[in-house]
This record gives C-alpha cells, sequence and structure tokens, in this order.
C-alpha cells in the first residue's frame, strides 16, 4: 500500500475519486500537509437523480483535521455540471457538506 492510498482510505475517498499528489509545505516545527484530490477524466456525476457529464470545474479548499501535528488541507477541483434547464450547479463532494470550507470530520470534532 502506497501513501496515497493509505491517506484515501484514512480519509474514506473511494471512486471515482482519487488523490492526485500529497504535499508537506513549511518551516520546520510549522508544516502543512495538503492533499490534492481529483476525479476520473471521464466520469459522470448525479445530480437530483440524474447522471451528467462534467461541465467543468470549480477549485475549493477544505480545512481537515490534523495529521500528526500538521495542519492538514484538502483541494479539489469540483466539477460542475449542466442541468437539462441549462443550469450550472456544483456537485457535492462526499467529504463536506455543501457550501463549507470545513471537512465532516473536522466539524465532527
Amino acid at each position: 500500500m502506497d501513501d496515497k492510498e493509505i491517506f484515501a482510505s484514512g480519509l474514506g475517498i473511494d471512486k471515482p475519486w482519487h488523490i492526485e499528489r500529497i504535499e508537506l509545505v513549511g518551516e520546520e516545527l510549522r508544516k502543512e500537509l495538503h492533499i490534492y484530490l481529483n476525479h476520473e477524466k471521464g466520469c459522470h456525476f448525479t445530480y437530483e437523480g440524474k447522471k451528467h457529464s462534467v461541465y467543468d470545474h470549480q477549485e475549493r479548499v477544505w480545512h481537515h483535521l490534523r495529521f500528526f501535528q500538521h495542519e492538514c488541507f484538502l483541494h479539489a477541483r469540483v466539477p460542475r455540471i449542466k442541468t437539462d434547464e441549462g443550469k450550472v450547479k456544483l456537485i457535492e463532494v462526499p467529504w463536506a457538506q455543501p457550501g463549507s470550507s470545513f471537512t465532516l470530520l473536522f466539524e465532527l470534532r
């Protein structure tokens, strides 16, 4: 099991989502863990019971629980879909409430 699989398991990340890269940045004692998520190319997302292809993306960042002593942030290009009525909607991600800048686990602590 590699580091991406370990973090994906710990975060509960499932297909079509996956970890693209992990970065530990900062000074010696003050580092931050940044986990970049992406989705499989060509996948479809469900909105109001219908599957839609990706229209475009919106960059989002969520504050997550600490990993070890490091602050942790999740980054993702969240897909937006175009409804049958022509409206563009941001899909919901499984790790956060709609509109929140914190992960579900962070909010539960």
